[in-house]
């Protein structure tokens, strides 16, 4: 990875001031994120924060029951842990890396850079579209068909790895929906039949980005839409 060009290959890195990402760079270290691995609990005080580059991260809570629901996805658009630089200091979710691939780190004890002002004031503005994002997400969930939710969350993940193979399960997917596996199933082999994604074992291919958008719902445009309004 080239530590000159790999904190703009994370859109809110990118945005920040030249002086403020430069006093900011020496203090990124690039690390590799597992599927599976749990960055913060839920309540837990952070100790980084994390700039995913080709990982997505799942914010969820987490119920008394052991159960999770996942609120927002979190990729090369956004960070990892921004309520540490709204004074809070915990995480109000247990985030999760779901799709493997490489993120920047910023210990805490950095926080308190050149850049500091700069980072804060892009956290809240962040925060704010998270929840839009979030709510945008509950709606869908009450109103769309799964076949549609399922195309919306695949070109989502496609815009927060950069990737058109995104190595994911039909578990991972029925978590983000909420809804069985079997329902994700059928859903993902009507997309596969009409040859708009390809799937096996663990990893689905977009294959016509195009037709994807037309089988999903609105609420991806507006998802992306919201997305862009934070770096206009």
């Amino acid at each position: 990875m080239d530590e000159n060009t790999a904190p703009r290959e994370n859109r809110l890195l990118a945005s920040l001031a030249e002086a403020d990402l430069h006093a900011l760079r020496s203090s990124l270290r690039p690390v590799t994120l597992d599927s599976g691995t749990t960055l913060f609990e839920q309540d837990e005080r952070i100790d980084q924060l994390v700039f995913p580059l080709t990982a997505a991260v799942s914010l969820l809570t987490v119920l008394e029951s052991g159960d999770a629901h996942e609120h927002v996805m979190v990729g090369r658009t956004g960070m990892v842990g921004f309520s540490a630089l709204l004074e809070d200091g915990r995480s109000p979710f247990r985030a999760l890396v779901q799709v493997p691939g490489q993120a920047l780190v910023l210990p805490r004890a950095d926080f308190h850079s050149a850049a500091a002002d700069g980072l804060r004031q892009l956290a809240a503005r962040y925060s704010i579209m998270l929840l839009r994002l979030a709510g945008q997400a509950a709606a869908c969930s009450a109103n769309h068909r799964v076949e549609e939710r399922v195309a919306r969350s695949l070109l989502r993940l496609e815009d927060l790895t950069g990737r058109d193979a995104i190595p994911i399960t039909q578990e991972f997917i029925a978590l983000l929906l909420g809804v069985q596996r079997q329902t994700v199933t059928l859903a993902a082999g009507r997309l596969q039949r009409a040859g708009l994604v390809q799937y096996s074992r663990g990893r689905i291919v977009i294959v016509d980005r195009d037709g994807l958008e037309g089988a999903s719902c609105e609420c991806y445009l507006t998802m992306r839409r919201a997305e862009d309004r934070l770096f206009d």
